[in-house]
């Protein structure tokens, strides 16, 4: 396994954990999909997380549920132009004025921000 899929199986295996957790107190609904929020300085590759989510949900309680992933950009505060600016990639440089944008605003996210579910025996 190479290292960003690596990266990715441990990432996915903490989502599937953690969204694991949040319906253990519910054995009746089946997860269907679990939404994540990716941001572009996250240092995440969705392609990779997506290819690792299959194996990471086998044998629990996700096995066949999908992952919706939200991808957000970089925005980064630049003083010099005095406004938010969407950063091209992991450049943190203002792309109006070449600027140093050291303040990010987003693109730090990694997290889950939702459980698609129903009850099991809607699925029966």
């Amino acid at each position: 396994m190479d290292g960003h899929l690596m990266h990715e199986m441990s990432i996915a295996m903490s989502i599937v954990e953690s969204s694991v957790a949040a319906v253990q107190d519910q054995p009746e609904l089946v997860v269907a999909a679990v939404y994540v929020r990716v941001g572009a300085m996250a240092n995440v590759v969705p392609e990779a997380l997506r290819f690792a989510w299959g194996p990471a949900t086998r044998g629990t309680r996700l096995d066949g549920a999908r992952i919706e992933i939200e991808w957000v950009p970089a925005v980064a505060s630049c003083a010099a132009c005095a406004r938010e600016v969407t950063l091209p990639g992991v450049i943190m440089k203002c792309p109006s004025c070449g600027g140093p944008t050291p303040d990010l605003v987003q693109g730090r996210e990694l997290e889950i921000t939702n459980l698609e579910v129903a009850d099991e025996a809607a699925h029966a």
